[in-house]
């Protein structure tokens, strides 16, 4: 598959049983999460990055990416933390209280995960199975958690 039809749904999926995935920080005026374009080949989908600039600093930033497998009719989902994945777009500056931040440029984030990621952290799920559905959702919610 190439038409990113795969991860639409399961975006669309997040957004209907993660509501507070696409919540706005009103505080701040954006939501906790960022999502960025995956492409890597033949494989289209998403990455979801947590922003937890409070708690956390440049590297520790949590990520999941999820695409359509390039040999079948199943998502690709790799979780990990920002470091692990190959991104050069990240940059690191300090702020307060020596917290290291971050200036992002939107365009052009690659996401490719790393040997350690795409071996290791690697799940596969069927979007024609419910209970996959359901399996991948719930370890979305708790990896963001």
């Amino acid at each position: 598959m190439s038409d990113m039809r795969l991860a639409i749904d399961f975006l669309n999926v997040l957004q209907k049983k993660y509501p507070s995935l696409m919540n706005e920080d009103r505080s701040e005026g954006k939501s906790d999460f960022e999502i960025y374009p995956y492409v890597n080949g033949r494989e289209k989908g998403f990455a979801l990055v947590k922003s937890e600039y409070d708690t956390k600093q440049h590297g520790d930033f949590r990520v999941i990416v999820f695409a359509e497998h390039r040999n079948s009719d199943r998502l690709r989902m790799f979780y990990g933390i920002n470091k692990e994945f190959d991104d050069d777009e990240w940059q690191k500056f300090k702020g307060l209280h020596d917290k290291k931040y971050l200036v992002i440029t939107n365009i052009n984030r690659h996401f490719i995960p790393s040997e350690l990621i795409y071996r290791t952290q690697e799940k596969n799920i069927d979007l024609d199975s419910a209970k996959q559905v359901v399996q991948a959702v719930k370890f979305v919610r708790d990896y963001f958690k």
